[in-house]
């Protein structure tokens, strides 16, 4: 009988450590909540993609999908290599491939462009932070955020400051700054 009453209040013990855990366990994740809805409705897209030992996104935003269409951040997930294949300006894919190499300078905001559903290039600005192992870099994160009216405003700055606003030729502030380069160069 006494051995069944140490068993009961053995049982008891655990029973309230168990609770105890899962209380603290239930006040974590209801910290995290509020955090993750923050980065699910954001306007940016945010991602950790394992480099090692194969290609593979631990998480990616789901505003992937306002961008290049309903279904793409599946279709990502699946195959991570999609964005080197069908996404990236050809121009840029070298960026891309530095960045996972390793070769970048992380400090540095990462300029790309990426075709989006109505396959029109979308200039990105990306902040990537690298992920190190004893092995060396197995992951990047990063956010990408859509540049595209920047750049368009400075394209056209570059224009006005360049061209004579009369005539839409090159002004003289241009034929100077083109002198001074070359100048320059010869030097």
């Amino acid at each position: 009988m006494w051995i069944l009453s140490v068993l009961l209040v053995v049982l008891f013990i655990v029973i309230l450590l168990l609770n105890f855990k899962r209380s603290k366990l239930q006040q974590e994740v209801d910290s995290v909540i509020p955090m993750l809805e923050v980065v699910e409705n954001l306007k940016d897209i945010m991602y950790y993609c394992e480099l090692k030992p194969n290609l593979k996104y631990r998480y990616l935003s789901p505003v992937v999908d306002q961008f290049f269409g309903e279904g793409a951040m599946q279709e990502h997930i699946k195959n991570p290599s999609i964005i080197f294949r069908d996404l990236v300006h050809p121009d840029d894919r070298h960026i891309l491939v530095k960045k996972n190499n390793g070769e970048l300078d992380y400090s540095k905001p990462i300029v790309t462009r990426l075709k989006n559903a109505d396959g029109k290039y979308i200039w990105f600005e990306e902040y990537a932070t690298p992920v190190y192992d004893q092995e060396g870099l197995i992951a990047i994160q990063g956010v990408l955020r859509d540049i595209s009216e920047k750049v368009e405003l400075q394209q056209k700055l570059e224009y006005k400051v360049t061209h004579d606003a009369l005539t839409n030729v090159y002004n003289r502030g241009f034929f100077e700054s083109q002198l001074d380069y070359f100048n320059w160069k010869r030097d």
